[in-house]
This record gives C-alpha cells, structure tokens and sequence, in this order.
C-alpha cells in the first residue's frame, strides 16, 4: 500500500488518511505529498561544497614562517652568548679622566672612540695606567650596553650619561672583538712586568723583560709595530740605567717607574747583545 509523509512530524502515514494518526495535523490542508519517504531531488536543498585546503595550506605556511624566525632568534642569541667576552679583571690604582662625550650617539661615546670603529695599535697603548686600560676596554663594551659586575666599572659607566645598561650578553664587531683581545694581551704584559717590586736591571723590568734573560726568537717580534721594537730594544739599555739623548725615548723611559738613568756606557751581556742585534735585523 503507497504511504505519504505527514508535512508536520513527518510520521509515515496511510494514503487516504485525512489527519496524522501522530500529530492529528489536517491533512486536507495541503498539496497531494509525496508517494515516497525518500524525498525527490528537487526539493533537497544543495548542501554547501566543502572548502578547499587553501585555509590549511595558510595555516601550514604561517606555523613555517614562525618556526623560521624562532630558529633565526635562536641562533642570534647564541652567537652573541658566544661572542660575550670577561671583562672582570681588578685595578686598584685610580686616575681622574675629563670626557668629551656625544650623548646623543653611544657608538661614538667614551673616552676612546676609535675602538669601536678601527683597528688600534699596541704603540698606542704605551704609556697608559692599567686603569686607563681596562677603561678603554670595557668602553667597548658599554657602548653595547653591557651590564657589569666589577665595582669599579659600575661606579665609572654608571657616571656617563651616554651609558644604558641593557644586557649581560653583547655582541661585538670584528674590530671591536679584535681590540678587546689586543688590550687584554698588553694589559697581561704590562701586569707581568710589575710582579716584582723594585725591579733591578739583573731581574729585567719594561714590557720585554726576557729580552735580558733569553734570547729572541720571529715569533716573539713579528706582531710587533717598528715603534714598539724601538722600545723592546731599548728597553735592554735602560735596564742598565743608560741615559738616553733621543726625545721620543727619553720622553718614555722617564715616565717609567723603574728607570733610574746613570751613566751613558753601559755594559750588555752575551744575550742583552744578541737580542739588540736581532731587533735591529728585524728593524
């Protein structure tokens, strides 16, 4: 027997039935229904086609990009972990320093500017206080931003009004890294030279104290500049007390501590000699 479909509870109903057994809805009401429970493709209504994977496909490329930029930052920060240099290193001796400074540009701040922007030479470095030194070094540093842990340096950046404490990890320029390392071997050299007090010319003073112990080989002059093998040559004469009669040299060894001139001949030894004719060969 055909069946029709009630419009109101859609229960399945007889076809001469004139009100739903279910629902009790007037039947009469309306247009013939349909002779089958399986309704006709006219009256089912399109369902929307399903969305494409461009959506994904922006999801996928989005989480890519992050995950690039993450590694970048990460990278970053590790080279400049690694490119943080010590800069704790003790002096008590203290200096009164007048600074010209740029306030508005910190690269160009500080007493020593050019260390950030040019190789220095070790001749540039003679005659400085080991203060001064570890001020022109850590200036490179400030310049940065770097955050110290010294007392010392605390106290004297946190004076500059260019200094901003930012970080404990900096990364420093080719040159800059370069002229850290460059101060930090002559400030070794120069700490070497005082470990005696008093120093007398048969213990060796100056900054090439073995130049009157053993003799010299290319390797310990050949990253020297000609001024500084002018100084390590002369230095075998001072030692000994000699009076020296050139400005620049007198100039020098004057300012040394323990220089005491006496006497314009002075006697070498064997290997005092044949250090001060291999830097004259080099020379």
């Amino acid at each position: 027997m055909a069946i029709t479909q009630c419009p109101e509870c859609k229960a399945i109903l007889k076809h001469d039935a004139t009100t739903c057994h279910k629902c009790g809805y007037d039947l009469s009401q309306q247009a013939p229904a349909v002779n089958s429970p399986t309704t006709s493709a006219e009256s089912i209504t399109p369902k929307p086609a399903p969305q494409s994977g461009a959506p994904y496909r922006k999801i996928a490329i989005g989480a890519i990009v992050v995950a690039i930029i993450a590694l970048v930052i990460a990278v970053v920060m590790l080279i400049r972990s690694n490119s943080s240099n010590s800069t704790d290193e003790n002096y008590d001796d203290n200096i009164t320093i007048t600074q010209i400074v740029d306030s508005t540009n910190p690269s160009t701040a500080g007493l020593f500017p050019h260390t950030s922007s040019r190789l220095i030479n070790e001749s540039e470095l003679v005659g400085m206080t080991p203060r001064e030194l570890k001020i022109m070094r850590n200036e490179i540093f400030a310049r940065h931003g770097y955050i110290f842990q010294t007392k010392d340096m605390i106290e004297y950046f946190s004076a500059q009004n260019w200094y901003r404490p930012t970080s404990a990890n900096v990364y420093l320029s080719h040159i800059e890294h370069q002229n850290v390392e460059i101060i930090k071997a002559y400030e070794s050299r120069l700490k070497a030279s005082k470990t005696t007090a008093n120093p007398t010319p048969a213990t060796g003073a100056g900054l090439f104290p073995y130049t009157s112990t053993r003799k010299l080989t290319y390797s310990d002059i050949a990253h020297l500049s000609d001024y500084e093998l002018k100084i390590m040559r002369n230095e075998i004469y001072a030692r000994h007390g000699y009076i020296f009669q050139s400005k620049d040299m007198k100039q020098y060894f004057s300012k040394q501590s323990w220089y005491r001139p006496t006497t314009s001949n002075v006697k070498l030894s064997n290997i005092e000699q044949y250090n001060v004719n291999f830097i004259k060969s080099y020379e």
